[in-house]
């Protein structure tokens, strides 16, 4: 601490233990194509607007954002359960997902695609073993094949010893493994995860993760995750953020850091002083970039500079007394979230 300084965010969000690697060798075909979509609920509500990204086959991608965001119509969209609404001469839509439309030929997609909803789809009264033999049978598994998907998923879940366990006394990151091979037992070609860290702790976190890795590295599945989790988003190829149902950015989780040269400098504050705040950070400095200049972001006045130390120091001079807390140090990919998807 300096003062009334903080210095913080200086290393990478990582699960800890687990380190963070580069991205992966990929293709560079994509396996999820999304260009120029937009959806309006009844009444107008709209959800997504021009969305536009690709995901390489055998790679990971986080899509990432505020409640609101779009995130779950975009799941939902992907995932063959909704059909995108558009306005009048708004444009025409091109997604494909192992190079087929999810509306327009959803049995196709279907047959490809594996997911894992936010909310368990587990029967807890079954057995772990019954849970994949149902879902196996779902797809016309059967004989050889099937014994041999079961034993493969109970292996790489690491719940061979659980086999014969009721579901309902697993914790909830054994459920959430299970959830997984289920949704991976016809090897698809695309998983879509939902929130997959919702109530895990971070030991649960990183053997989900492994078990994703695993499936990657075996079966080339190519994996779109919806995560609030920045360090979940840390440990994928790329990331996708999305603000108000808009792509923000779409990059390496290195390349948005380097977005924010420098360093930053986190404001706390009463949130009703934030946009006070947020006027008298920027009058402290004669120029500001577009993308480094002071933001209202989630509870917090966060701006990017040069030389954060200082200016951290220089905040806390003059407006202490008007703040809980002056923080500074490198932009984690948490900083880049917080100004992308900013209230002003």
């Amino acid at each position: 601490m300096v003062g009334g300084v903080v210095v913080s965010g200086s290393e990478l969000a990582e699960l800890p233990g687990v380190d963070v690697v580069g991205p992966t060798s990929v293709t560079e075909a994509a396996a999820v194509r999304v260009s120029g979509l937009s959806h309006a609920y009844a009444g107008g509500v709209q959800a997504l607007r021009d969305v536009a990204f690709d995901v390489p086959a055998g790679s990971a991608c986080a899509v990432v954002g505020p409640n609101g965001s779009g995130k779950t119509t975009l799941f939902s969209i992907l995932s063959t359960q909704l059909r995108p609404r558009v306005a009048e001469g708004s444009g025409h839509a091109d997604v494909s997902l192992h190079g087929e439309n999810p509306w327009q030929s959803p049995a196709a997609v279907r047959r490809h695609l594996g997911v894992v909803f936010q909310h368990p789809s587990l029967d807890i009264k079954l057995t772990v073993e019954e849970n994949l033999r149902y879902q196996a049978k779902l797809y016309g598994l059967t004989g050889d094949t099937l014994r041999e998907r079961i034993e493969t998923a109970l292996e790489s879940s690491g719940l061979r010893e659980r086999r014969r366990d009721r579901a309902e006394r697993l914790s909830g990151g054994m459920k959430r493994r299970l959830e997984i091979a289920k949704a991976t037992l016809h090897r698809p070609a695309v998983l879509l995860l939902d929130e997959p860290d919702t109530g895990l702790d971070v030991r649960a976190l990183r053997e989900v993760w492994d078990q994703l890795d695993a499936l990657r590295r075996q079966h080339g599945t190519t994996t779109l995750i919806a995560t609030h989790r920045m360090d979940l988003a840390e440990r994928c190829d790329r990331v996708v953020v999305l603000s108000r149902g808009r792509v923000a950015a779409c990059d390496t989780p290195a390349g948005l850091r380097g977005s924010l040269p420098g360093g930053v400098v986190r404001v706390e504050a009463d949130a009703d002083r934030l946009p006070t705040i947020r006027d008298a950070v920027e009058r402290l400095r004669p120029t500001w970039a577009d993308e480094a200049k002071p933001k209202v972001a989630h509870g917090v006045v966060i701006a990017s500079v040069e030389d954060p130390a200082a200016f951290a120091v220089e905040v806390d001079r003059t407006l202490g007394a008007e703040t809980h807390r002056v923080a500074f140090g490198r932009a984690t990919l948490e900083d880049v979230f917080l100004a992308l998807t900013a209230e002003d």
